[in-house]
């Protein structure tokens, strides 16, 4: 029974420190878009709202942004509340 434990013990605390792991290893890569990337001024063009399965309203954003090579990007967002013409910092 004891031995039983150990195992058990051992294999969630390896469950957790992978999850760590993972997790670290993805707030890192991003981190590290956010501060090392090229930083382009973008524009919000468009602002809508959703409503969710459960009655809930979202505000969705829709931005827009030209890469250094003349490619024209177009995203959205829900994080920030924006009106349309507004400037954003995209990288």
């Amino acid at each position: 029974m004891e031995m039983t434990m150990f195992w058990v013990g051992l294999a969630i605390v390896a469950a957790f420190g992978m999850l760590c792991f993972f997790l670290s290893r993805r707030l890192t890569c991003r981190l590290r878009s956010v501060t090392s990337g090229i930083a382009v001024e973008g524009c919000c063009i468009r602002r809508y709202s959703s409503e969710g399965s459960e009655g809930s309203t979202s505000c969705d954003h829709v931005h827009t942004f030209t890469t250094l090579d003349g490619q024209y990007i177009e995203f959205e967002e829900d994080a920030v509340l924006l009106q349309p013409g507004d400037t954003v910092t995209a990288r």
